[in-house]
């Protein structure tokens, strides 16, 4: 039989073993150095190796054009010469420290800046990272240095921007709030401060419930649970009261902020003063309703003076025909004749009513203006001797009328004497006139205060009423002559009064009135 092959297989040289381990570390060789220059020289970061002396001993691409140094300059360098002098104590530290710490060991984590020779005097702002490596024994700090130009600008950018939108914010002539989920203030804008007359600092952090109308707090308990305002096609308001005191109403626009969860996490409110909308409705609905009494009186008025003037005449003629021994038929005589002529007057009111003048606006001196109407008022307190008048008038020029100034002291100023007298007529008390500049609000301020019997709530919102008097000869017709008087003239009035305490009238004309 033949014999089988017994040979053994060919084993591989020696030779052939070390060529084959030596393409393997040549590929493990190359591919350390692709990690290498993939992790060293190629990276945005300026990377840096200094010695524990400080000498830089190795860097890549970006640390010399960070630095402005060719890579043969900037070996050899001391640390100290590449970072601002402010950083020499810390580069010293770690200089110091980095031999007993472990490999890897972070040394400095801070903000700084790269001396560039050639371009930044105040050099290019990095974040510089530097740790303890340990290399065959060997210690050296390595030291990564971000790039954080792009990052400044962006955050100028941001700065910028945030700042022109506070301005924005602050600036609007809106009130702009943040409220969280329980109404509590967390931000008020300027306006929002001036508005209110109070300090940020005592605002934020409020309940809004504590300065709001009591009857607007359904709309705010809704606003709180829904994140916004539905329903009623008119735009809710709110009534807030600011720190004197004074009510203003605001249309109240509401969106919720949301988390990043887009749960609703507070409300974005926005306030628009509608005060002054209100009182220019309230102006105009008056202004109607004076209207439609002048056509009323006109037409009753002139079917009553000619009987009346007829009824005066024949009163005359029996007083000068009559028997002037008759001392009774002389007495119901004059009655007769000083009735008509109150009716008369009267009468007068109500046509004045009707035709109110178109102001003859022109540049006076207010003190002189309101003082002789208080010169006059004198003279006939003379009959009463229990009141007394004082004035403190402050100088101003503008454009004003100065006739319907003086009606409308007069009327002021002898309804204070009636409130004082009282219906007998024996009251006595004291009357001041007062006059001054607004200047936050660019007005003139006159005032008119007695000590009289006052009026109560009720009474005083009906003062300016026509034909609402609580004297038993009054017509009704002086406060709404002169409401509509100052109106005429673009000013305000109103009063504050209690029962028992005495009234204050306010009349506030504006100083930047146009000469006509």
């Amino acid at each position: 039989m033949p014999r089988g092959n017994s040979e053994k297989p060919e084993q591989p040289s020696a030779r052939t073993e070390a060529a084959a381990e030596y393409s393997e570390r040549a590929d493990e060789l190359r591919r350390v150095v692709r990690t290498y220059s993939h992790l060293f020289l190629r990276p945005a970061d300026a990377l840096l190796i200094w010695d524990t002396d400080g000498v830089v001993r190795n860097a890549n691409e970006a640390a010399c054009i960070l630095t402005g140094l060719g890579k043969d300059e900037l070996l050899g360098r001391r640390c100290f010469d590449l970072f601002p002098r402010i950083l020499r104590p810390v580069l010293t530290d770690i200089l110091t420290r980095a031999p007993d710490e472990k490999d890897g060991m972070i040394l400095i984590e801070a903000e700084t800046a790269l001396l560039n020779t050639k371009a930044e005097s105040k050099g290019i702002p990095v974040m510089l990272r530097a740790s303890a490596v340990h290399i065959d024994g060997t210690v050296s700090i390595f030291g990564i240095t971000h790039d954080l130009r792009d990052l400044k600008e962006l955050e100028a950018r941001l700065a910028s921007s945030r700042a022109r939108y506070q301005e924005i914010v602050e600036n609007v002539n809106d009130v702009i709030i943040i409220l969280d989920s329980k109404g509590m203030l967390q931000f008020i804008n300027s306006t929002g401060e001036r508005a209110l007359g109070r300090k940020r600092r005592e605002l934020e952090g409020l309940d809004l419930r504590e300065i709001l109308h009591l009857q607007d707090l359904p709309t705010l308990e809704m606003i709180l649970e829904k994140g916004s305002l539905s329903g009623p096609a008119k735009q809710p308001t709110f009534r807030i009261f600011t720190s004197s005191g004074e009510e203003r109403e605001y249309a109240v626009s509401a969106t919720p902020i949301p988390d990043e969860s887009g749960t609703s996490s507070g409300i974005l409110g926005i306030l628009r003063d509608v005060t002054g909308r209100r009182e220019i409705e309230e102006r105009l609905k008056y202004a109607e309703r004076m209207r439609s009494v002048g056509d009323i009186l006109s037409k009753v008025t002139h079917e009553v003076k000619n009987p009346l003037a007829a009824i005066h005449a024949s009163a005359e003629f029996l007083r000068r025909h009559w028997d002037s021994d008759d001392s009774k038929k002389q007495e119901v005589v004059q009655l007769i004749s000083e009735e008509a002529t109150r009716l008369n007057e009267i009468i007068m009111q109500f046509l004045r009513i009707q035709r109110i003048p178109r102001p003859n606006m022109l540049e006076h001196e207010i003190e002189p203006v309101i003082s002789n109407v208080v010169k006059s008022v004198e003279v006939l307190l003379s009959e009463k001797p229990g009141i007394t008048i004082s004035t403190h008038i402050a100088a101003a020029t503008f454009a004003l009328d100065a006739d319907l100034i003086k009606q409308i002291i007069w009327n002021l100023v002898n309804n204070a004497v009636d409130a004082i007298a009282g219906e007998e007529g024996i009251g006595s008390g004291s009357i001041e006139v007062t006059g001054k500049i607004l200047d936050e609000e660019r007005r003139y301020e006159i005032v008119v205060r007695d000590d009289g019997c006052g009026m109560d709530p009720e009474m005083a919102a009906r003062a300016f009423d026509p034909f609402f008097t609580t004297k038993s000869t009054g017509t009704g017709l002086g406060l709404p002559l002169v409401k509509m008087h100052v109106e005429a003239m673009g000013g305000e009035v109103f009063l504050e009064s209690g029962a028992g305490d005495g009234t204050s009238l306010f009349v506030r004309l504006p100083l930047n009135a146009e000469v006509v």
